[in-house]
C-alpha cells in the first residue's frame, strides 16, 4: 500500500502525455503509483505510457479495449488505486515538483479536510504561460459558499482522502462529474485549496472544460439549484439555474427584468442566511461579501442598458452588502464583464 495513488485517464493524449508523467514522476515526495488508465486511445498514449512503465514499476497502466469516456476511466483508477489518498492528474497537465509533498503535509496536518485543490496557472496548447493564474477560494466556508454556484477547485489539483471517495461510491455519471462529487463531498467533510500554484493548467481547444463548456450548464444549473433550495427552502427550478449560471457567468440568456431582478433579491438573502447558518470567521465574510457583490454588480451591468433604474436598484443592493467597495473595484467589474461579453 502506498500514501498517494494518482489516477490520470488518458485518452489520445500523446501530444503531451510526456510532459504530464514526467511531472509526476520528478515529485519530491516519492511514495506513490500513477494509475494510468488508457481509455481505448487511438494514437500512441499506450505505447508512450508501456515505456515509462519499463522504466518505473511505479506507473500501472490499465488497457480498456475501447473508449468509455472520463467518469468510467475515474472510476476504474479509484477502484484500482490502494494509497491511503487518491490525487486526480490529467494527461495534458504539469504539476509542479513539490505538489504531493505540500498537499499531503496540509492533509495530515488539517484532518477534518477530505479533499483539497491548489490555485494553479494557466498554459495554453504551446507551453506558453500567459501569466492568467487562478486564486480558488482557501477557507472551507467561503468554499462552501462558492459551491452554491459551480466548482471552486481545479478539478486535476485534488487529493482526497480514499475512504471518503469510497463512501461517495467516486464519481457519478453527470457531464459535471467534479462539481457533483464536491457537493456530496461537501455533506460530509470540510473542502480546501492550498493557497499555492502546485499546476499548470492546459486550457486549449481540445481540453474537456473547453469542449463540454456549453452542454456542462443545464446539470451544472441542477446541482445549483438542489443546494439553493436547501439552503432557502425554496422550490427553484432547473430553468431558474439556468438562468441564473449565465448571469452569473455574464450573459443575459431568456432573462426578463423582472426575473434579474427576483434573482438579485435571491443572492442577497442567500448572503444574508448563509451568514447566520454558518461560524464564519471575518475574512470568511469579508470574502463571501465581496463575492456576493461582485454578482450583483454583474446583474446590474448586464441590464444597465434595458433600464438604469433596475440596474442601480442591483448596484445598490451590491454595495448594503460590501460597502467597502471602492469605485476602482466596481469599474474593474464591469470593464471585465464587458470583455467578457465581447469575446462571446
Amino acid at each position: 500500500m502506498v500514501t498517494i495513488s494518482v489516477v490520470m485517464p488518458v485518452y489520445n493524449a500523446a501530444r503531451f502525455l510526456p510532459q504530464a508523467v514526467e511531472s509526476i514522476l520528478n515529485q519530491s515526495f516519492t511514495d506513490f503509483e500513477l494509475v494510468a488508465i488508457d481509455d481505448g486511445s487511438t494514437d500512441h498514449s499506450y505505447e508512450i505510457l508501456a515505456e515509462y512503465q519499463y522504466h518505473d514499476p511505479r506507473i500501472k497502466i490499465h488497457r480498456q479495449p475501447q473508449n468509455k469516456g472520463l467518469v468510467e476511466a475515474l472510476n476504474t483508477g479509484c477502484q484500482f488505486a490502494t494509497g491511503e489518498y487518491i490525487a486526480r492528474m490529467d494527461a495534458d497537465d504539469v504539476s509542479l515538483p513539490h505538489r504531493f509533498e505540500k498537499q499531503l503535509a496540509f492533509m495530515r496536518n488539517n484532518p477534518e479536510v477530505g479533499v483539497l485543490g491548489a490555485w494553479v496557472d494557466y498554459v495554453d496548447e504551446h507551453g506558453l504561460y500567459p501569466g492568467r493564474v487562478w486564486h480558488p477560494p482557501v477557507s472551507p466556508w467561503v468554499i462552501k459558499w462558492r459551491l452554491l454556484f459551480g466548482p471552486p477547485l481545479a478539478h486535476p489539483t485534488w487529493i482526497f482522502r480514499r475512504k471518503l471517495g469510497e463512501s461517495l461510491g467516486f464519481y457519478r455519471p453527470l457531464k459535471v462529474e467534479d462539481y457533483d462529487f464536491l457537493v456530496r463531498a461537501s455533506r460530509l467533510t470540510q473542502i480546501a485549496n492550498v493557497p499555492e500554484v502546485l499546476l499548470h493548467y492546459r486550457f486549449w481547444s481540445q481540453s474537456k472544460s473547453t469542449v463540454n463548456a456549453k452542454t456542462e450548464a443545464p446539470t451544472t444549473a441542477s446541482i445549483m439549484i438542489t443546494q439553493m433550495n436547501e439552503l432557502m427552502n425554496g422550490e427553484l427550478s432547473v430553468e431558474d439555474g439556468v438562468r441564473l449560471y449565465y448571469l452569473i457567468s455574464g450573459r443575459l440568456v431568456d432573462c426578463s427584468l423582472q426575473q434579474v431582478m427576483e434573482y438579485a433579491n435571491l443572492i442577497a438573502e442567500m448572503y444574508q442566511v448563509f451568514r447566520k447558518k454558518h461560524p464564519l470567521t471575518t475574512l470568511d465574510q469579508r470574502e463571501i461579501a465581496i463575492d456576493a457583490g461582485v454578482k450583483l454588480l454583474t446583474f446590474s451591468a448586464l441590464i444597465a442598458r434595458r433600464s438604469p433604474i433596475n440596474a442601480l436598484a442591483v448596484a445598490r443592493k451590491s454595495l448594503a452588502i460590501n460597502p467597502r467597495a471602492p469605485m476602482g473595484f466596481v469599474r474593474k467589474v464591469i470593464k471585465n464583464l464587458r470583455e467578457k461579453r465581447a469575446s462571446v
